[in-house]
């Protein structure tokens, strides 16, 4: 085929747009790499369509060039774009027009827009990518950039997105290209890769060397160094980036990189110029429009000397990926110290670019947002967000903190330090000189102390050194004020007097073991009598939770519950002290003498009688112990968790065994005396009308209320009916129907509500009667429910006596090896198979103990991928086993050789994974784990499978093929169904 038959011709050309011309008279189109395409048209219009162009909008209107072959269909697209700029001549009723249009790409170069990008671990390819497909199909192709990241802070200045692209590709010293045919904005940010073309070597060319184009007028036009450019004409057409081998020695391989095409003599011409591929090599530019610039952002974030921040330019900033900005200081000295002054969370800042280089960028001053409440010019300030300050005037300095302490240098009043608390002055030499005089003030007592010597001023002064002088030569007169009368007391007889005596060495005695300790206020004690009735109640009141808190406080105490006992009923009513006592707990103001001392003094006096001191230490202990009750009682509620509960237990139970023992011999030995007769007066009076309440079998115990509430009376009396049952004083003649009070107890709690007494409880204690049921089971807190984040608890065990009666409690039956288990044995059924729960008790006990663990488990667990949790129910037992995937491999339980084999014979699970989950990681599997491990029997089990994820939660699931192939034929029944293929 000749190169004339392969040209593009007149008649082969077709013109798309808002009109149609009758004829063209020229046409160009102009093909670079790092600009857009143009082109550019000229002809004639018939009349209709001249006059109708004039008003036409043509802004979005695409121009399409084709070329057609022999049968008239379209062949290729020369160019496709939109119109930017159209004129129409009409000289003596003939139509003309003018037409130029641009590439798609020309979108992107219309707006200059401001903006950041932050995260330093963003690729380019995404950069690129995101930035073009915001624009409607368009797309972007990278092939230089092979995932480099950006690795600094990345800035948009008054730019716009084309121009921001070719900074871009100037860091790899690349270009940007358009595609000119596509029919939206697409480019390739890097040289495309074109397809190869032979020349053959009747083609003239021309070569031409440039140097030293550094100076380039426009932005993204500088050379890296000199290059050489081959130019040729050929008839044929080839896209930019296409690689041309010319008939030069063994034959030279070029890339285009400019075309012009033009329609001369009815024929398509195209001047090409071709490059050598490493000759392609552009500088790296920036933007100097940026250089000084000054940016506002709010503060995310403050770490050391850097900052994060959101930059006002930007619509919202993911805080994970914003850049890290270092902050400029007023001073700085050797050492790297000197002013160190960070900005705060949610301060506006500048973010000044003293470069065209963004990562040259850091925060310079903050900008106030309010008038300071001084508003003084004179007065500067600098404070700290939480009010400590500087604060300075003409003639005064100030130092202050956010409460009451301040020191004052004022030039005419001096230097004042202002406290509410201690002051204290240290140093290796301290010297205090006053010209006139230097006053020194203390309510209650000076010490003055130096080397072997002192003095203490307290209301008589006293002074001790290994030598005194006094010196004086004038001995003032000496005035004595009559003493206000003293009445005399009564005749006291020896013994009395002895008795006295003994008192005030017993008081003067204890008075170095006595603790100090803030006296509890009014408000204070009523808080401390509800706070510590309300852990009581929790731990005490309730039926269950009593035998768990009685088992856990002789496991971690020993005496502590007989201490709890006792110094409840001690603070539960402090005497009154008769009229003239002194204020326990504080001696009387300029006194100075302990509240304890001066109450044995008046003793001694005969003052007061030996009832009302008695009656008033009382006072004073029972106060005292009562604040470390109300410590104790606050550290106990607040726990986090199970395992945080036994310590705050272990902790508080020997702090207050130790309190007590502060106490004196003769008042602890009172008090119990009158907590053991409380008591058994109590047992002795109280009788209970159990057909008065409502019972219920709860766990292993009956539990009465009245009208469905179990209130304080309610629980006293449950005890009471289980003790009769264990007696033999009641009998039961009918089976008792057992509920699931963890279940029931936890629904109550999730709703704010006591499930006994159906009263409305705050959340810290709705969270504490949850975590407390985990622990119903205290001999086996590691299986309780298969509660995963207890099974590494070690507590001692204490057996928990179920009441002797007629009802019969399943029994855990231990099969013998060489004996086979008979099957359970069922009433009420006629086919003889075990009474199951029903599918909506199975489906509330998953999803109860599902969201338990979704709340409850500590922050460390990785709850994520928690979205399967199975229910293992024991027909032998009627017990449940609970389960999650991946449950083994997080709790670490022990794998069951039925499961999962030894080495001498293998297991029901698969051998290899029969789908993409692994072998073993399945909730079902440990469910049944944790039942084997329990010496259930498989074949008794029933499995009830549900999916957690928060937009199926609750939904049953249908075990897996892993689970199919290991459970199936094996375990009763799966109740969710079995796995049955594709």
């Amino acid at each position: 085929m000749s190169v004339l038959s392969e040209a593009i011709g007149y008649e082969s050309l077709r013109f798309y747009g808002p009109f149609q011309p009758l004829y063209i008279e020229q046409l160009q189109i102009t093909r670079t790499i790092n600009d857009h395409a143009y082109l550019h048209i000229s002809g004639l219009l018939s009349e209709e369509q001249g006059v109708a162009c004039i008003g036409q909008n043509m802004e979005q209107e695409p121009i399409v060039i084709r070329q057609l072959d022999d049968q008239g269909q379209s062949l290729r697209r020369l160019f496709h774009g939109i119109v930017t700029r159209m004129s129409v001549h009409c000289v003596r009723g003939v139509y003309t027009f003018e037409l130029e249009a641009a590439s798609h790409s020309y979108q992107m170069d219309i707006k200059s827009k401001r903006r950041s990008y932050q995260d330093i671990h963003r690729t380019y390819d995404d950069l690129v990518t995101a930035l073009v497909r915001k624009y409607q199909y368009g797309d972007a192709i990278d092939t230089v950039s092979n995932y480099a990241k950006l690795e600094t802070f990345v800035l948009q200045y008054d730019e716009t997105d084309w121009a921001f692209l070719k900074r871009l590709a100037s860091r790899f010293g690349s270009v940007l290209v358009p595609e000119v045919t596509a029919a939206s904005p697409k480019v390739f940010f890097g040289m495309p890769e074109g397809k190869q073309h032979k020349v053959k070597r009747d083609v003239f060319y021309r070569v031409r060397k440039t140097f030293h184009e550094l100076d380039a007028e426009k932005p993204g036009e500088q050379r890296a160094s000199s290059y050489v450019t081959y130019m040729i004409e050929s008839l044929q057409y080839y896209a930019l980036g296409d690689l041309i081998t010319l008939p030069i020695g063994q034959g030279k391989e070029l890339v285009v990189v400019r075309a012009v095409t033009t329609l001369a003599d009815g024929l398509l011409r195209t001047r090409y110029d071709l490059q050598a591929e490493q000759d392609i090599r552009y500088a790296r530019y920036e933007n100097n429009q940026a250089t000084g610039i000054s940016l506002t952002g709010t503060v995310l974030k403050v770490q050391q000397d850097f900052v994060q921040l959101q930059l006002d330019i930007d619509p919202k900033q993911d805080p994970a990926k914003a850049c890290w900005f270092p902050v400029a200081t007023r001073y700085v000295a050797e050492e790297h110290s000197g002013w160190y002054d960070m900005p705060e969370i949610g301060e506006q800042v500048e973010l000044y670019l003293p470069t065209h280089r963004e990562q040259d960028a850091y925060v310079t001053d903050s900008l106030r947002q309010q008038r300071h409440a001084n508003g003084q010019p004179n007065v500067k300030v600098w404070q700290h967000v939480q009010g400590s300050g500087v604060e300075m005037s003409e003639q005064e300095l100030t130092l202050s903190t956010s409460g009451e302490f301040s020191i004052i240098l004022h030039e005419g009043n001096g230097i004042t330090i202002k406290s509410p608390g201690n002051v204290q002055i240290q140093g290796g030499h301290v010297k205090l000189d006053a010209g006139e005089e230097l006053s020194l003030e203390a309510g209650t007592a000076l010490y003055l102390k130096g080397g072997a010597g002192s003095m203490v001023l307290d209301g008589e002064t006293d002074t001790k050194a290994p030598v005194i002088y006094q010196e004086g030569t004038v001995k003032a007169p000496v005035f004595v004020a009559d003493l206000p009368p003293v009445p005399e007391p009564p005749l006291m007889s020896i013994k009395a007097y002895e008795a006295a005596q003994s008192a005030a060495k017993d008081s003067s005695s204890s008075q170095a073991s006595t603790p100090k300790a803030k006296v509890t206020s009014p408000a204070a004690l009523q808080q401390a009598n509800a706070l510590m009735g309300t852990v009581f109640k929790l731990l005490g009141s309730i039926p269950v939770m009593g035998k768990v808190a009685s088992v856990m406080l002789n496991t971690v105490g020993g005496p502590a519950g007989k201490v709890a006992a006792t110094v409840l009923q001690a603070t539960a009513s402090i005497p009154v002290r008769s009229k003239g006592t002194p204020t326990i707990g504080g001696s009387s103001k300029g006194s100075g003498v302990h509240p304890l001392k001066y109450l044995a003094g008046l003793a001694l006096q005969g003052l007061i009688s030996q009832y009302e001191h008695e009656q008033a230490r009382q006072a004073y202990y029972s106060k005292w112990i009562l604040g470390k009750a109300y410590t104790s009682a606050r550290h106990i509620a607040y726990s986090g968790g199970p395992l945080e509960l036994i310590k705050n237990l272990l902790k508080e139970s020997n702090a207050m065994a130790h309190a007590y023992q502060q106490i004196p011999v003769d008042l602890r030995q009172r008090w119990r005396a009158n907590y053991d007769s409380y008591m058994a007066a109590e047992k002795a009076k109280v009788s209970y009308n159990f057909d008065e309440y409502d019972k219920k079998f709860m766990g292993t115990m009956w539990v009465l209320s009245k009208n469905g509430v179990t209130d304080q009376k309610a629980a006293q009396a449950s005890l009471a009916y289980n003790e009769a049952i264990k007696n033999g004083e009641i009998k039961l003649h009918h089976e008792p129907e057992n509920v699931d009070i963890f279940v029931e107890q936890i629904k109550a709690a999730r709703e704010g509500k006591n499930y006994w007494t159906g009263e409305e409880i705050p959340e810290w204690q709705a969270k504490a009667i949850i975590i407390s049921s985990v622990f119903s089971e205290f001999q086996m807190v590691g299986s309780l429910y298969g509660a995963k984040f207890g099974r590494n608890i070690k507590i001692p065990s204490k057996s928990i006596k179920v009441p002797k009666s007629t009802v019969k409690e399943p029994a855990i039956v231990k099969p013998a090896p060489s004996k086979p288990i008979e099957a359970p044995k069922t009433e009420g059924t006629a086919s003889g198979k075990p009474k199951l729960p029903s599918d909506k008790k199975l489906l509330d006990a998953a999803t109860e103990w599902s969201s338990m663990q979704k709340k409850l488990a500590p922050s460390k667990r990785k709850m994520d991928n928690f979205n399967t949790a199975a229910v293992a129910y024991d027909a032998r037992t009627g017990k449940y086993y609970y389960g999650m995937n991946k449950g083994i491999q997080l709790s670490g339980d022990k794998k069951n050789t039925a499961l999962f084999g030894s080495k001498d014979q293998p297991g029901l699970l698969p051998k290899d994974s029969l789908n993409e989950y692994a072998v073993g990681n399945c909730a079902e599997v440990d469910a049944v784990n944790q039942a084997l491990n329990q010496k259930a029997n498989v074949n008794d089990l029933y499995i009830y499978t549900i999916k957690t994820t928060p937009n199926e939660f609750g939904a049953a699931k249908i075990a897996c093929e892993n689970c199919t192939f290991t459970f199936k034929g094996n375990v009763a029944d799966a109740l969710t169904g079995w796995y049955k293929g594709d």
